[in-house]
């Protein structure tokens, strides 16, 4: 019974948070068309991208790392979580804002706002509270509070206000979850504070995963951006089901979040065991999700987007590609973390960065959505097969 809800608050809180960009996005496009749907398609990617980096790896490393610690141990972790980002996030958020203003095709000061609020999203400790599986708190701090307040901000788009309250929600929703899993993990009780030695040394240990993670933006966050380089015009098709396909994987990674900390608390002895089960409900998850969304996607694109833009299903099932690939990849990925052979992240991250931004700007150039689609599903398959190859040779040495 209490496994079952603990899942089900697992699976509760990524569908609220993929139910909240629905929510503006009928507003955005009911007012402002196809022209604001590409100003947050490149304001979320180079927001995202930002997000990604800034976070400095903790939601890859830190969920397994936390479900081990005590009380004590997880404030002290959290606190020097918080003291990194927090550097990184200085650096990073001037620089999200110019580039958005730079590159967005059209509302360049609204989208700077939305890139601002979507980069806040890597600041939020819910990795911290997947790893101590708490869920239901992820559910009270994060998701309600963002569905509220971008809610406002849908029903004040479509009474007029401006495209920047959308990233403004963002914000607020981010300082909510922050401000809470502060007092939730007891960061305020820790005796002493960090030396400013102490956060660059922190920093310098999460390198090598924050390179790999920045690259990974490369082929995740930044494809709408590529595509408003090369192909202007493909901008609110590939947004939309860039888009799609991201929230749908957003609900998918319930399931990964709730293995970490399973995975994470095994014994050596039924390590490997628990690794296998996990690998084959990525899988799975991964085939009947990507059927599923190639056969949805069509209508979900018409309803949602008020009918700006269309998605045949040819596109479809290309995009059902990313859905099959992205699941794969964090079965492996999770399995490279539970035997600590995190170095592989970075080679597998390379090379899918490699093809995936050598791809969706050529095939982008060529053949719009259709092309930029397909470079991103060949960008995860790379990645996901060099992650494979990682853990086979681990299963050898």
């Amino acid at each position: 019974m209490k496994r079952g809800l603990t899942l089900g608050l697992y699976l509760l809180a990524p569908m609220l948070s993929a139910v909240t960009p629905l929510l503006v996005f009928p507003s955005v496009t009911s007012v402002h068309g196809a022209a604001g749907l590409a100003a947050v398609g490149v304001a979320q990617s180079l927001g995202a991208a930002a997000a990604v980096v800034g976070e400095l790896g903790w939601s890859v490393v830190g969920p397994q790392k936390i479900a081990a610690l005590g009380a004590s141990e997880r404030a002290e972790l959290m606190r020097t979580s918080v003291a990194t980002r927090s550097l990184a996030f200085l650096l990073l958020l001037p620089v999200a804002a110019v580039l958005t203003y730079i590159v967005s095709p059209s509302f360049p000061i609204e989208a700077a706002v939305i890139a601002l609020g979507f980069a806040s999203v890597g600041f939020s400790p819910s990795w911290a509270l997947m790893g101590a599986n708490r869920p239901g708190l992820i559910l009270v701090f994060d998701s309600i509070p963002k569905i509220l307040l971008v809610a406002g901000a849908a029903v004040a788009i479509r009474m007029g206000a401006s495209l920047a309250v959308y990233g403004l929600a963002l914000l607020a929703a981010t300082a909510v979850i922050t401000i809470a899993g502060w007092f939730i993990f007891g960061v305020h009780r820790t005796a002493s504070k960090l030396t400013r030695a102490e956060i660059v040394r922190s920093i310098r240990g999460q390198g090598r995963i924050t390179v790999s993670r920045a690259i990974t933006a490369g082929f995740t966050a930044l494809p709408v951006t590529l595509v408003a380089l090369v192909a202007p015009a493909a901008v609110p098709l590939f947004t939309a089901v860039d888009r799609l396909a991201r929230m749908a994987l957003s609900v998918l990674a319930a399931v990964p979040n709730r293995l970490q900390s399973w995975l994470g608390a095994a014994t050596i002895e039924n390590r490997g065991l628990r690794n296998r089960r996990q690998l084959q409900i990525n899988a799975g998850l991964g085939v009947v999700a990507a059927i599923g969304y190639a056969f949805l996607l069509p209508y979900v694109a018409t309803f949602v987007f008020t009918g700006s833009v269309e998605v045949d299903a040819t596109l479809a099932w290309l995009s059902a590609g990313v859905v099959l690939m992205v699941c794969a990849s964090r079965g492996f990925g999770l399995s490279l973390v539970a035997f600590s052979r995190t170095d592989w992240l970075m080679p597998a991250s390379i090379a899918a960065a490699v093809v995936g931004l050598t791809l969706v700007l050529s095939l982008g150039s060529t053949w719009g959505a259709y092309g930029a689609v397909l470079g991103v599903v060949a960008a995860e398959a790379t990645g996901a097969a060099v992650q494979a190859i990682g853990l086979k040779l681990r299963r050898q040495t």
